[in-house]
């Protein structure tokens, strides 16, 4: 599935926007610390997702409300950037756009984003706005896209990623690759056609079998590094990828959100270094 869409995203860009006040103090500059984002009614967090051997700071990240998660420590910190909310606005409104690593290092927040070429003049208007509201965020770099493939194995060298394989039932839509846009669009995916002809385009997913498992991810604040499905002939084959350590509590709410999905059936749990060659 990955090797038909490795680069069917063949634009990316990449930004880097200082941590200030919203980085818990204790976190080592030199290492790429794993984030998530979630979102209040009023207010983003960013999540970070800490190593356990910080136990001894316990008396520090207690004020962070920390969550356990295996060997990591969920810590969240409201971020005191608000130009941030117009940001996700105008990226909500490119069809394309889907979010790819989330780290932070040497106090800064680094993200990326994939797209398409055909919506190269909106990303540049996002640029723009980025200029224009604050010196300090950074544009590291717009090109071409390294590919999905590449990026995961780029993650991996943060935290071991494991994939969840899983097929069920779906006979309205056609012969297609859906990607989930996660935290950029909930309801929203890309498409990839499989007729040769390479289109690319939004569709919205509201109405999709698997969605409330996909919001109810995202409520658990789960940062997935990307769902997937291949749907061929009312046959749907999934794979979510996110990290190891997050597994088991996905998996919680794949079984409580899933139950009534017809022909819901999971096929394998395995590691992505495993896996990585016959995705």
């Amino acid at each position: 599935m990955l090797n038909t869409i490795d680069r069917g995203l063949e634009m990316a860009l990449y930004l880097s926007i200082p941590l200030g006040a919203s980085g818990p103090l204790f976190l080592d500059e030199n290492e790429q610390v794993p984030m998530g984002l979630h979102f209040s009614a009023k207010d983003l967090y960013y999540d970070f997702f800490v190593k356990e051997s910080l136990r001894n700071y316990y008396e520090l990240y207690k004020y962070y409300n920390p969550i356990h998660f295996g060997d990591f420590v969920l810590l969240a910190q409201r971020v005191e950037l608000p130009m941030l909310v117009p940001i996700r606005k105008n990226i909500y409104s490119i069809p394309t756009i889907v979010m790819g690593g989330l780290f932070s290092q040497k106090g800064n927040v680094m993200m990326d984003f994939r797209f398409h070429k055909s919506d190269i003049k909106r990303v540049g208007e996002l640029v723009r706005l980025l200029v224009s509201i604050n010196e300090d965020i950074k544009i590291i770099k717009m090109e071409q896209s390294e590919g999905l493939k590449a990026k995961y194995e780029e993650m991996e060298t943060r935290s071991p990623m494991s994939v969840v394989e899983f097929s069920y039932v779906d006979e309205r839509d056609s012969d297609r690759i859906l990607e989930w846009k996660g935290i950029v669009d909930p309801t929203g995916a890309v498409s990839y056609s499989l007729d040769g002809a390479g289109e690319v385009s939004h569709v919205d997913v509201s109405n999709a079998p698997i969605t409330p498992l996909l919001l109810s991810v995202l409520r658990d604040r789960i940062p997935v590094a990307g769902y997937f499905e291949n749907r061929k002939k009312g046959e749907v084959h999934s794979m979510m990828i996110l990290p190891t350590f997050l597994a088991k509590h996905f998996l919680v709410r794949y079984f409580n959100e899933t139950k009534n999905i017809a022909g819901i059936n999971l096929l394998k749990i395995d590691s992505y270094c495993n896996v990585k060659n016959r995705l």
